[in-house]
This record gives structure tokens, sequence and C-alpha cells, in this order.
């Protein structure tokens, strides 16, 4: 499958997960919203948020979910990130 599309709102797509024999595919990746010019001051300040998405194999997004909040052991908020999925085609 070739495909082209831009998403101004991920920073990187991680995982993609095909559903047999249909024109739909699921994706996930992230967002990173404050790209520091220096990476070491990236990995102390990173915000994060996780994408999922649902395309057709036409570029055609039907939906886009944005999954963010705080990390349970920081204050730190949008530490979401996506690095892998699972579709279950009989459902």
């Amino acid at each position: 499958m070739d495909w082209w599309v831009k998403f101004n709102t991920i920073t990187s797509i991680r995982a993609i997960q095909e559903v047999p024999n249909d024109s739909i595919f699921y994706g996930c990746g992230d967002y990173l919203s404050n790209e520091a010019s220096d990476p070491s001051d990236l990995a102390v300040d990173a915000i994060y948020q996780a994408r999922i998405f649902k395309m057709q194999a036409d570029s055609t997004v039907k939906w886009m979910m944005n999954i963010a909040g705080t990390n349970p052991v920081s204050t730190k908020k949008n530490q979401d990130r996506c690095y892998g999925l699972s579709v279950d085609s009989n459902s």
C-alpha cells in the first residue's frame, strides 16, 4: 500500500495496523508540541500527546483521537505516547 498524508498534529507515526480484507487501517503515534533546540532540554521538559487515527487506503482520514493527561508518577502533564495498537476485525 502506498500512501501519503500530512498530519500537522502528529510528530511521529509509530504503528500501523491494517484490517484484513478491508480498505481501512489504524495508526498511532504522538505529537511533540514543544520541540527544543537543545536535545537535553527536550528529555526533561517534553510535552507529548498520543494520537490514534482511522484511515482509508485512499488517505481519507475517518477520525483522529487525542489522548493526553497527567503522568501519575510525576507532576508533569501530557507525557502520553503511543507505540503500538491492535485491531479486532471481528467487532
